[in-house]
This record gives structure tokens, sequence and C-alpha cells, in this order.
């Protein structure tokens, strides 16, 4: 017997309170969509408002196919409704003290009023006994600025997701890394950026804001400094053939054709993708050529029905290169 099933073939109360969420979810996010005027299968309206009949009080459990049934329609209608699902409308839901979202902002919102009292207060404490805190502040000031653009960023983009409630919570880790990454990124602006203070404060800022241009171009410069492995030194060989073994066939009859390259497939060999007109059916939409090969075969077949003369092609293509054979339907 299951483990969520009780002595007497029912589910255990857990799998019946899962069940319920389930369904409240599915109207909720339902009752959204019609609100907001979504289009909708027609048939997922009422395939979730039965289910809610399943949490009456006393409803005999739903049969393997009613729950089957209701669970099709709730994946149909999240996939519809995408970003916003019933997690998010939880989290951006109207409450006399404020939703989740609204709580995440407010600590948003905390920490840019502490990056802006240490902006103002770094020169302020110069030449007061709080000399060395000033000292302090001004090293980290990039770092600093470099977390106000981030924090820019995600306040702007919170807002836009409260408004269209699609703010997820289970996201909140990726909000906290753009705040170090912003962190990180003002600061090492400092290593490449100007020495003016105002300039290399703008471009800390900047690259806080869009921290994703800024790593991605780390990421260029170490990988032409110090390749990612030997692979990125190999050159593979180019197309330099497409020969089918016979030119001509009858309409229904299968043929081969071999794909050539103009060396030996390097480690991992070359994976080399094909394509035919309307009349030649492929066995494979792709063929590999081993690794120390320099060809491999396919098979291929004429549709039957095609008229005598006919001239169909298959095309093979890698990295940008192509070659093409003319099959003649006999």
């Amino acid at each position: 017997m299951p483990d969520n099933l009780a002595p007497s073939g029912l589910p255990d109360q857990q799998t019946k309170d899962a069940f319920s969420n389930e369904i409240r979810d599915a109207a909720a996010l339902l009752e959204f969509a019609v609100a907001q005027g979504r289009s909708l299968d027609p048939t997922l309206i009422p395939r979730i408002k039965q289910s809610q009949g399943y949490l009456a009080e006393g409803t005999p459990w739903p049969s393997d196919k009613d729950r089957s049934d209701f669970e099709a329609a709730y994946r149909d209608l999240a996939q519809a409704m995408q970003p916003v699902t019933a997690a998010s409308l939880r989290a951006t839901e109207y409450l006399a003290w404020g939703s989740p979202a609204t709580h995440f902002s407010r600590r948003l919102y905390l920490v840019v009023f502490l990056c802006a009292a240490a902006i103002v207060a770094a020169p302020l404490l110069k030449g007061t006994r709080y000399q060395n805190l000033s000292n302090v502040l001004l090293l980290l000031l990039p770092f600093i600025y470099g977390l106000v653009g981030a924090l820019t960023y995600l306040l702007r983009s919170a807002q836009s997701y409260i408004a269209d409630r699609s703010f997820d919570l289970y996201r909140r880790p990726e909000y906290y890394n753009r705040m170090v990454l912003g962190f990180l990124a003002g600061g090492i602006v400092k290593l490449f950026g100007s020495k003016d203070p105002s300039t290399s404060d703008a471009l800390s800022f900047l690259v806080g804001y869009n921290t994703d241009y800024l790593f991605q171009l780390i990421e260029r410069v170490a990988q032409a400094i110090f390749p990612k492995d030997a692979k990125q030194a190999v050159v593979i060989p180019s197309l330099s053939g497409l020969s089918p073994v016979k030119d001509t066939l009858t309409a229904g009859e299968a043929g081969n054709a071999t794909v050539t390259l103009s060396g030996k497939a390097p480690s991992g060999g070359v994976t080399i993708s094909l394509s035919a007109d309307p009349g030649l059916t492929l066995a494979f939409a792709s063929v590999k050529i081993p690794e120390g090969s320099t060809s491999a075969s396919f098979t291929f077949k004429v549709d039957p029905g095609q008229a005598a003369g006919t001239k169909l092609h298959i095309v093979a293509k890698q990295d940008g290169s192509s070659v093409t054979a003319a099959v003649t339907v006999a």
C-alpha cells in the first residue's frame, strides 16, 4: 500500500491538504486570469471550477481520473499565465500590513538609505575624530556606488514585477546575488577605471546597474588569455563533399550517401546536420563523423508518387558551410 494511503485505502491528511492547496492556487490563478481578460482554453474554466467542489466538507475523495484531469488543467493554466503564478499572486497580495513583495522592497529602501548615508558621511568625517572611519568609507566608495547601481536596478524591476503580479519570492537569492555582484563590480571598476574620483564613481554605478556586461567582458578577456581547454585551439575540418551512391532512384526506393570532411575529425567527432527537399525522407536529421575519420554515410528514401525526372536535393551543413547533392527520380 502506498505511504500516502491510510489503512482504509484513502489518502492521509497531508495528501488531502496538498491537493486542496493546489485547487485553491488554481482557483486564484483562474480568478486573476478572468479579471485580467486573459485568453484561455475554454475547457480550462469548467475543469478547474468543478475541482473546487472537492473543497467542501464531506466530499468524497476524487477518482484518479478526476485528479489527473485537474492536474492537467492546472498545468495548462499555469503555462498560459506565465510569468504570473499562484506563488507570485500570494507574494503580491494586498494586505493591511503589506505584502511580502512590499516588505522586500522596503528592505531594499533601507539598504539604499544606508549606502547614501555612507556616501555623504565619507567626506564629512574627514579631519574629525572619526578620521579612520572616513578613510575606510572613502576606500569603499567604489564598491558602495556599485551596490547602489544594483539596488537601483532591483527596485526598478521589483516595481514592475509587483505591478504585474509576477514578483516571485523564490527568486530572492538571485536578487541578493545581484547586490553582491554589484558591490564587487564597483570595486573592479576601480582597477581599470579613471583616476578621476567622479568618473570612477559614475562608472561604478553604471556597472553595478548592469553587471552582466562587465562580467561578460571579463569572461571574454579571461578566455582570450587562458583558454579553458585545448579544444579551443583545435581547427575543425570543413565540409568538402556530399555524394549519393546512386544519383538516380525510382519512387519509393532507398539510397545511401556519404558526407566528407577536408581532414580527419577531431576528438569527439563532428556532427553534420542534414536536410532535404520535400519528396525525400532522411533517416536522421544529422550524421556524426567519428573521431579520426573523414567521412560518414547516411540513408534516405524517395517518397512514393514522385514524378519521373524530378530532381530532389540533399543539403549537409556544418559551422556555416554547406554542400548539396541532387538525386533524380527515374
